[in-house]
């Protein structure tokens, strides 16, 4: 797979209107998603809390598998009611892929 994406000027506002976008964390412990819509197909899950960045505890209530592009599936993608924001784990996604990712001032290459 190689995708390039040239960078541009977004705000974090612009994603949380958009439940479409997904954003690339090099922090981010698990994918997740902020609408079910998004999901190919769910389950609900027994509740699993997630630490957000501003250190707040969320439960996430379901998973399930997202189309990205393409042949890309990632799966045990976690729904966290009320978030806003889709996260893509980069860590989860190298290890599942075995993809390298590599981070440039203005753009990225996977």
């Amino acid at each position: 797979m190689n995708d390039k994406h040239e960078g541009k000027n977004l705000s974090i506002d612009n994603f949380s209107k958009n439940k479409n976008c997904w954003i690339i964390d090099s922090r981010a412990k698990y994918h997740v998603s902020c609408s079910l819509e998004n999901f190919l197909f769910y389950d609900t899950i027994v509740p699993i809390i997630v630490k957000l960045p501003n250190g707040n505890h969320v439960n996430a209530t379901h998973k399930g598998t997202i189309k990205i592009v393409g042949k890309m599936f990632l799966q045990d993608i976690l729904y966290i009611p009320n978030f806003s924001y889709n996260l893509i784990s980069i860590s989860k996604l190298a290890f599942s892929y075995n993809l390298k990712l590599i981070i440039f001032s203005k753009s990225y290459t996977i």
